[in-house]
């Protein structure tokens, strides 16, 4: 196919890259209209981050921590909770936009993790405490070609 301006066989090789492209902004114009990526302002919360086209790393070490909401879009989240002081359950809301996030949790928890995924995923990595009552941090993640790690 000759169109004068891109010759036929490069034009076939870009049609499924821009097609990929354009669905992953649909989804992330989707996600945007529906409130999926913004921040909710919650005063129970220590955290209210968000990492635009940057790598951000939060760290609560010493400190007592009862939850926050944590968002990374075209960058990387890192929520370093291995000091932090957890004596109670608590929730964690993570979104990842075209991008990581990463979070690291102290050895005397468990963790209960649960996600919506579209092109991307959510992984736990971390070993439940195995001491009877502890407290739980419940990881509530979203990403659109993205991912949430729990370590």
């Amino acid at each position: 196919w000759k169109s004068g301006y891109v010759a036929g066989d490069v034009l076939n090789k870009l049609i499924l890259p821009v097609i990929i492209v354009i669905i992953g902004l649909m989804v992330l114009v989707w996600s945007v209209r529906h409130h999926r990526f913004r921040v909710k302002i919650d005063r129970d919360h220590d955290g209210e981050e968000t990492a635009v086209f940057s790598d951000r790393r939060y760290s609560y070490n010493g400190q007592k921590f009862s939850g926050g909401n944590y968002s990374g879009v075209f960058g990387g989240v890192e929520l370093d909770l291995r000091g932090a002081i957890i004596d109670s359950d608590v929730n964690v809301n993570i979104n990842s936009a075209f991008g990581s996030a990463k979070i690291f949790l102290p050895n005397n928890v468990n963790v209960k993790l649960n996600g919506d995924n579209v092109f991307g995923g959510s992984k736990n990595m971390h070993t439940d405490s195995g001491i009877a009552g502890a407290p739980t941090v419940f990881v509530n993640s979203d990403s659109v070609f993205g991912s949430v790690t729990v370590y």
